[in-house]
């Protein structure tokens, strides 16, 4: 009995491993036979200059859509292919998720992009993980550092080839710094809807730092009418908070 039992025992677990590899090696095998049927190609065609980039950086993009597309807990992060390669694998909820590594493409494709496009994907590298599960990874301060960077590459390179995307990331900036996210809120109910000290230090630090921002007066607007209110929302506060500014986020 106990030796039909252990073989039953060694059975199970020599399937466990087989399926364990075998989803390893799936993993493994969807990243690069994407990297090699859809990329690849457009690597070799690619002559260099912005624009033909963005061409090949929206193959990279739809790769990573459509590997996570995949059954995450295939996904094995130790592998070696995802070290100093295109991909990487980052953790969010207690599972993992394909991410594009652009400090990787950045360090690539630096000889033949212009520098406002290298200095872009190494701020999205640094931004990638800014917001995970619905809370701030980082101080709100970082916030004003990222929409600070957004207004001054948008000044200093108008032409740039993603300077919509450029945009599109500073209107969610400004959307978290005025308002916080769902686990990082900007007044903490816990707290007796109180302002959060650490966007209470940054709107202080925007004021004597930043004065010459396009966003100094909405800040300003909003510290006082909050400092007016003892740093306390209430009713009216709330009502007056998202009609003078929530407009004009949705325009």
């Amino acid at each position: 009995m106990w030796k039909k039992l252990n073989f039953i025992a060694v059975l199970a677990i020599t399937m466990a491993l087989a399926l364990s590899i075998t989803g390893y090696a799936f993993a493994m095998t969807s990243a690069q036979s994407e990297f090699n049927s859809n990329i690849a190609p457009e690597i070799k065609s690619f002559t260099g200059g912005d624009k033909s980039f963005t061409k090949l950086y929206n193959k990279y993009e739809e790769a990573i859509f459509k590997l996570n597309d995949l059954d995450r807990e295939q996904i094995n992060p130790k592998d070696e292919y995802y070290k100093n390669n295109w991909i990487q694998v980052l953790p969010a909820e207690g599972e993992y998720y394909y991410a594009l590594n652009y400090k990787h493409l950045a360090n690539e494709y630096k000889n033949r992009i212009s520098r406002e496009y290298y200095l872009w994907l190494m701020f999205l590298e640094k931004n990638q993980r800014t917001v995970e599960d619905g809370g701030l990874m980082v101080n709100p301060d970082k916030i004003r550092e990222y929409l600070i960077f957004t207004e001054e590459f948008m000044k200093k390179y108008p032409d740039f080839v993603l300077i919509e995307d450029v945009e599109l990331e500073q209107i969610g900036f400004r959307s978290i710094y005025l308002f916080g996210i769902e686990n990082t809120p900007v007044f903490d109910i816990a707290n007796g809807n109180r302002m959060n000290p650490d966007y209470k230090k940054s709107y202080e630090k925007f004021l004597k730092k930043n004065k010459t921002s396009k966003f100094y007066p909405e800040v300003k607007k909003f510290y006082n009418k909050a400092k007016e209110n003892n740093f306390v929302r209430d009713d009216n506060f709330e009502k007056w908070h998202y009609k003078t500014f929530n407009d004009k986020y949705f325009k």
